[in-house]
């Protein structure tokens, strides 16, 4: 273990422990001052029936989003929509177990495995996908808050995402419309041999890899599909509202169901516990949701969309014959992989 290493492992600690700070500082705001009988009482009254259409619509939007990858994964080879939505649910079991969003890593990791790439030539179609959420969510929440009225916060929010938005874009296009690089920068045929010539090579082949998304076909088909994505993830937060029996307007509701989105949109504790409940509560009780009603919403919002994912994603684990702790190993091998010399812009 070299003198940076354990440096480097108390820094990931302590955020890791700063986020179960977060999440319990959340968790007991939420629920330090709720009526627990009311609470009982929304449980109670939970109408199953809406329970299968909840999972139905939280399903396909995992499948949904397996598509836009797979799209976008197109330039470096051919995987099926089924993969990358396997890959996506694996993803997502780790997330719902470790903090900081790990699942992220995993689930780059396991597609480059089956496409024999180096994990950071997915990166830039991960990096695509976060475009286009910062897009059509911040696009989302400014329509909404000119028809209605949202909180001063959120506002702010929405406009640090639309910024990050336009900014990602601007980049891109750029990166994609660039076609001058200078041969100097990096030598293809030579095996990189300090940090500074493999980080040189590593931003070389993820430029590679955004000109290959481009600006044609592929490109707007997945942000088309990036905005159906967002289409069903709401369809599956009203109709969990419906389940609860809380009645709001329309637009109301998509407001409540964006402050969450924007809420779990930075990495905390693991399956988001704490945020998800606290904007959950803040969302519905700006738009006058009594507290009780809210926390109790909040819980089951998270259960319904939590459960699900934990079983197909220990079924898509399983049958991936992946292991949480070959992970490191892993990516150390993927590391190792000769470089692809051979392609050119």
């Amino acid at each position: 273990m070299t003198a940076k290493e354990p440096s480097v492992l108390s820094k990931h600690r302590a955020k890791v422990w700063l986020t179960y700070v977060i999440a319990a500082l959340a968790l007991y705001w939420v629920f330090h001052d709720v009526h627990w009988g009311a609470l009982v009482d929304q449980f109670k009254q939970l109408s199953w029936g809406w329970v299968s259409v909840i999972v139905f619509w939280d399903v396909l939007s995992f499948y949904v989003q397996g598509i836009r990858w797979q799209i976008l994964l197109q330039p470096l080879g051919k995987l099926s929509y089924w993969r990358t939505t396997q890959a996506i649910y694996v993803g997502l079991l780790t997330s719902e177990i470790l903090p900081l969003r790990a699942g992220e890593i995993i689930r780059g990791i396991l597609v480059a495995r089956w496409l024999g790439r180096k994990f950071h030539d997915v990166l830039p179609s991960m990096a695509v996908e976060r475009m286009f959420d910062a897009f059509w969510f911040s696009g989302a929440m400014i329509a909404t808050a000119l028809l209605i009225d949202v909180p001063p916060q959120i506002r702010v929010g929405t406009n640090v995402m639309a910024a990050a938005a336009i900014l990602g874009i601007i980049v891109f296009v750029y990166v994609v419309k660039k076609t001058h690089y200078a041969e100097n920068v990096v030598d293809l045929n030579a095996e990189p041999k300090n940090l500074v010539e493999k980080l040189r090579f590593a931003l070389f082949e993820i430029r590679v890899e955004l000109k290959q998304i481009g600006l044609g076909r592929r490109f707007w088909t997945s942000g088309l599909v990036s905005g159906l994505l967002h289409v069903v993830q709401a369809l599956a937060f009203l109709s969990i509202l419906k389940a609860c029996g809380v009645d709001l307007p329309l637009l109301a509701s998509i407001a409540v169901f964006l402050v969450v989105h924007l809420g779990i949109a930075i990495p905390n504790a693991p399956a988001n516990v704490g945020t998800f409940q606290l904007f959950c509560v803040l969302g519905l009780t700006f738009f006058g949701v009594e507290k009780s009603t809210a926390a109790a919403v909040s819980v089951i919002a998270f259960a319904i969309l939590t459960f699900p994912v934990l079983l197909i994603g220990v079924l898509a684990t399983l049958q991936a014959g992946f292991s949480l702790t070959s992970f490191h190993t892993q990516l150390r091998d993927m590391s190792t992989q000769q470089p692809a010399a051979e392609r050119v812009i």
